[in-house]
């Protein structure tokens, strides 16, 4: 069996669906329909199921688990997540990467000063997005995933270089100034002292995969335990309709931390220079 070191989340229960002992199952895998082809998925309790996906629902499918037959016991393993091997990921191409190998890797810039850490990865359609957080930034910065403004991904060494733009390599030095003790008045997140990350890149040029600066596509996280995908909460009937009230999970893909890890089986691309 896997170290627990060495397991990807593919899923997670959002529920039960219908009473029939099948569950509401949110596939973190690129192709949302391989979560059933790993073989038995295993929980963080150390149990296991088989999966056998049924037909599309809102943001999730309908779903069998091995063993689960009724609806209390389907219902009673909401929010579990599923795991595989992390050996059983197929490998890819390059310049695409696994999620789950590059959260919470440290950051550098080019001159190897260490920014932060790999907090999260959103796509909003216009190719993915990278979230860094330290100790001396006021607010994460958001940076393209493109070979532009990351020009080293070194897994072996576990570390990524990225090649900030003028204006964020600006805010960043004062942000780390302001870490270091400099207090003119600043309060704990104040909006005033927030870093702009709206400049236009100028002199970095754009690659085709931007929409806007780097400010522009920073994911928002939803509310704790609101639904992601407008449906009903509670809705976990066949039909759509609210059978119990009570609000899903809050498993989406750009939620807290474990819920971005969770999307650890799906690649992201760095894309190329304009």
């Amino acid at each position: 069996m896997a170290a627990e070191d060495d397991l990807v989340c593919v899923g997670a229960v959002a529920g039960a669906y219908g009473v029939r002992g099948e569950v509401r199952l949110k596939s973190f895998c690129a192709d949302p329909r391989d979560i059933a082809g790993y073989g038995p998925l295993r929980t963080d309790q150390g149990r296991e199921f088989t999966v056998t996906l049924g037909k599309p629902i809102s943001g999730a499918f309908a779903a069998r688990l091995s063993g689960i037959t009724q609806r209390d016991a389907a219902q009673a393993l909401k929010g579990t997540r599923l795991f595989v091997a992390r050996a059983q990921l197929p490998a890819l191409p390059e310049d695409e990467f696994y999620h789950a190998d590059l959260l919470g890797l440290p950051v550098q810039d080019t001159g190897g000063a260490l920014l932060g850490h790999l907090r999260g990865i959103a796509d909003h359609g216009a190719g993915d997005v990278l979230e860094i957080a330290g100790p001396g930034l006021k607010t994460p910065l958001m940076l393209p995933f493109t070979r532009e403004f990351v020009p080293t991904v070194d897994l072996a060494a576990g570390r990524i270089v990225v090649d900030l733009p003028d204006e964020a390599e600006a805010t960043a030095g004062e942000d780390a100034g302001a870490g270091d003790g400099a207090s003119d008045g600043a309060s704990d997140g104040a909006s005033d002292g927030a870093s702009d990350h709206d400049g236009d890149g100028e002199g970095k040029g754009h690659s085709d995969h931007e929409a806007g600066s780097p400010g522009d596509t920073r994911p928002g996280a939803p509310e704790e335990g609101a639904p992601e995908d407008g449906a009903p909460a509670g809705d976990t009937s066949e039909d759509g309709a609210s059978e119990d009230g009570t609000p899903e999970d809050d498993i989406s893909e750009n939620g807290p931390a474990e819920a971005r890890a969770a999307k650890g089986a799906a690649p992201g691309r760095r894309g190329g220079a304009a």
